[in-house]
């Protein structure tokens, strides 16, 4: 009785400190785990931020083409109204 009770006085501190040890292991692991998937959430909103910068881009430049041609198409049109105009000049 003696002998048990002096082995768990000397195994209660070795206790006590592995637990206190697993329980700071489990902190650090859910701290890192918590910075893990804070910077995961700042790259995925940066990402999807990238992609609709990226599709608005892509609309303006397509928006932007699509008034070129446009314009273009005036253009040639108003040239090919003014082309009969023009003819007698160059005959002369």
């Amino acid at each position: 009785m003696i002998a048990q009770k002096q082995m768990l006085e000397m195994v209660q501190p070795v206790q006590d400190m592995m637990s206190r040890y697993t329980s700071t292991v489990n902190e650090v692991v859910a701290m890192n785990m918590d910075v893990a998937f804070d910077v995961l959430l700042k790259n995925y909103n940066f990402a999807c931020s990238m992609r609709n910068s990226a599709d608005m881009m892509m609309g303006d430049m397509l928006k932007g083409q699509q008034r070129l041609i446009t314009e273009m198409v005036h253009v040639a049109q108003d040239y090919a109204a003014k082309l009969p105009d023009m003819m007698p000049l160059v005959k002369k």
